[in-house]
């Protein structure tokens, strides 16, 4: 079997999977090679997997001028000559340059999603797909180990995970690698577009991305099967204390709002410490409430205080408070603070 078939039976085999009842999905498009060869590959076989309704999305961010309404001028043709439904947004990239809090590319990101979100709402579609690959994870999962992380930084990109908008998110390339796509393109003579900025020591990610390629190709594969495996077990081991966390928090949880929530702390202290940690970082996420300024210490902090009572008030990043009351472990964020609804810390 040839790379190219390799590709498209690769990414039917990923959309049967993540889309089994064959809901109406829209892709996130943004121009590039991974988008493009979706988009493509997506369209061929599109009838023989019953998908009767694909829609493509692409924002223009604005940030590379008359660059970035090419990328958004090759996919409204693409779509033009597909006959699909296109929707294209543009934003004020000095708008998002002066919200970006000193990451342009976390800013940018953020964006995307809530246009995506938000299409995939108004036009009442299920599913939205986006190209990442395989590339895509080995890079996600050594960049959260050379910033530090535990295991849930260790499971690199979901290959699904739901928005706070109704849709779901989906990555039915994620298995594929990318001399697949690269072989998919040039066989199916793909048009495409190069985004400069994507080789920028500017940005962390490049910054692994160079460090990747510069390695021998041996030690390269070597490390990407490591990488990939070690993002399996943590996945496995991560959806085991998923299991047991939701069994804690049953039992814990007194009461729980979007801006505040009590537990039983005699219920908690029940538990080993770090399952009790994991317990805490799960209702948090269930709050949606923010944890990118979270750290190590901060969890540890939260979890020991359920141990040992103390300290009985603790603020943490956010403006999120700890008061603990006898029994009662109580916290709750400062209003306004809690993450917009469609955004999702996961890649």
């Amino acid at each position: 079997m040839n790379r190219c078939q390799s590709f498209t039976d690769s990414l039917a085999e990923g959309l049967i999977r993540l889309n089994p009842d064959r809901q109406a999905i829209l892709l996130a498009v943004s121009g590039g090679a991974d988008s493009m060869a979706m988009l493509h590959g997506t369209v061929a076989i599109a009838q023989q997997l019953g998908l009767t309704r694909i829609e493509v999305a692409h924002l223009n961010h604005g940030l590379r001028d008359s660059e970035s309404q090419a990328d958004a001028a090759l996919v409204a043709q693409t779509c033009r000559t597909a006959g699909i439904e296109f929707v294209l947004e543009t934003i004020d990239s000095a708008v998002l340059k002066k919200d970006s809090r000193g990451s342009l590319e976390e800013s940018a990101r953020t964006a995307r999603y809530h246009f995506l979100s938000r299409v995939a709402r108004q036009r009442n579609l299920p599913l939205i797909a986006t190209a990442h690959h395989q590339q895509d994870q080995v890079e996600t999962v050594l960049f959260s180990l050379l910033r530090g992380t535990g295991l849930r930084g260790l499971q690199g990109i979901p290959p699904t995970r739901p928005d706070s908008l109704g849709s779901q998110i989906i990555r039915p390339m994620l298995m594929i690698d990318r001399p697949a796509i690269e072989q998919y393109i040039s066989n199916q003579k793909i048009c495409y577009r190069d985004d400069a900025s994507n080789e920028s020591p500017d940005f962390a990610r490049n910054r692994i991305r160079i460090l990747l390629k510069a390695l021998p190709a041996e030690q390269a594969c070597v490390l990407t099967s490591h990488l990939l495996e070690l993002s399996g077990q943590a996945s496995q081991t991560m959806a085991a204390m998923k299991q047991v966390a939701c069994n804690i928090l049953n039992s814990c949880v007194l009461t729980a709002t979007p801006s505040y929530v009590t537990f039983d702390r005699k219920q908690l202290q029940r538990w080993p410490e770090p399952l009790v940690r994991h317990a805490l970082t799960e209702q948090w996420i269930a709050q949606n409430w923010p944890r990118r300024n979270m750290n190590r210490e901060h969890w540890h902090r939260l979890s020991a205080a359920v141990t040992t009572g103390v300290p009985r008030r603790w603020s943490f990043p956010d403006g999120v408070q700890m008061t603990i009351r006898r029994s009662i472990l109580h916290l709750e964020i400062a209003n306004g603070n809690a993450n917009p609804p469609d955004v999702s810390i996961s890649e």
